[in-house]
């Protein structure tokens, strides 16, 4: 059991993170941006097409790369491109992590549960809510069975996550609103491969 986020000689991951190099930064700074130092990428920011394509084609060309490590990360604006980059990230068996004070929301959740590894720490925020599409109908609006789930029950088959998580989800919060998980519910939905020991 550990206690932390993994630690690099002496110094956590996050700590790190105020010394990586600015690899991409959208220029809209809500967006996702990506930094690396050593094997880790950090990142940052609303997850949506384009931005996800360019951090992809980075990591693509940073092989050494094998973490991602997310900051400030409150969600996707396009949950298709969002889904699309969890699997790529999970085929590319990145591990995952993030670390004290970092804040992960919606669908950076889903994104961080592709991780083949995920690493967290006792101090940080891990909120879920219902989603909502751009007509404003969101789960309350449709039936059990209706095949819209699919799209979000498939993603989580297809990355080893039991679809239970995704019942969760819709049911903690309203789309305007966010359940932070528990330590209890953390463990309960595997949301980290290495549990924590939190007081």
């Amino acid at each position: 059991m550990q206690s932390g986020l993994q630690v690099v000689c002496g110094v956590s991951l996050w700590a790190l993170h105020a010394f990586a190099t600015p690899l991409f930064a959208s220029p809209d700074p809500d967006l996702l941006s990506f930094e690396i130092d050593g094997s880790v990428a950090y990142l940052d920011g609303f997850i949506d097409g384009p931005s996800s394509d360019v951090v992809k084609q980075a990591l693509e060309s940073h092989s050494h790369v094998d973490t991602l490590f997310f900051g400030w990360m409150p969600g996707s604006w396009d949950d298709d491109a969002n889904l699309d980059f969890a699997r790529w990230v999970h085929d590319a068996e990145y591990t995952t992590a993030y670390g004290e004070g970092s804040v992960v929301e919606s669908g950076a959740v889903d994104l961080f549960l592709a991780g083949a590894t995920r690493i967290g720490h006792c101090d940080a925020e891990i909120g879920v809510h219902g989603w909502i599409d751009n007509e404003g109908f969101g789960p309350q609006d449709i039936a059990s069975d209706d095949p819209y789930h699919d799209r979000y029950l498939d993603y989580f088959d297809d990355i080893g996550v039991d679809g239970a998580f995704y019942w969760f989800t819709i049911n903690a919060a309203a789309p305007e609103d966010m359940h932070y998980m528990s330590y209890d519910e953390i463990a309960q939905y595997k949301i980290l491969t290495q549990p924590l020991t939190c007081g």
